[in-house]
């Protein structure tokens, strides 16, 4: 997934049903010392699916994988395997969805962040 076409996941993020966007949710501030994100497939301990998850099934969520190495995003640097990186595309327009960004890291911890995505009307509908 490319830096310069990733958008940083914030707790309100805006975009069309028919735009493509690659997302980055940073989990460095929740990271103990040390710590780093080790799985984002699967389900943890307690049967919770990890991964990037829109509840509704109206968003097509896709390329869900740790950032590999240090990247930056809307000039935050994100350092390695301390980001969630995913797509998203679809939507209906005027709905706010909520994806859950959940992972599970080296210390065995399960960390969650939940981001909010409102689908706009598309700028080229007429």
């Amino acid at each position: 997934m490319s830096e310069q076409n990733s958008v940083l996941a914030r707790e309100t993020n805006d975009k069309a049903a028919t735009e493509q966007i690659n997302y980055l949710c940073d989990f460095g501030d929740r990271l103990a010392a040390g710590d780093t994100i080790a799985t984002v497939t699967g389900n943890d301990a307690n049967g919770n699916a990890l991964g990037a998850i829109d509840s509704t099934g109206d968003l097509t969520i896709s390329s869900v994988a740790a950032n590999g190495s240090q990247v930056t995003v809307d000039g935050v640097a994100v350092a390695a395997n301390e980001g969630l990186q995913y797509t998203v595309y679809g939507g209906t327009a005027g709905d706010l969805y909520t994806i859950v960004c959940r992972v599970v890291t080296t210390n065995g911890e399960t960390l969650e962040v939940r981001c909010r995505l409102r689908i706009v009307p598309d700028a080229n509908a007429l």
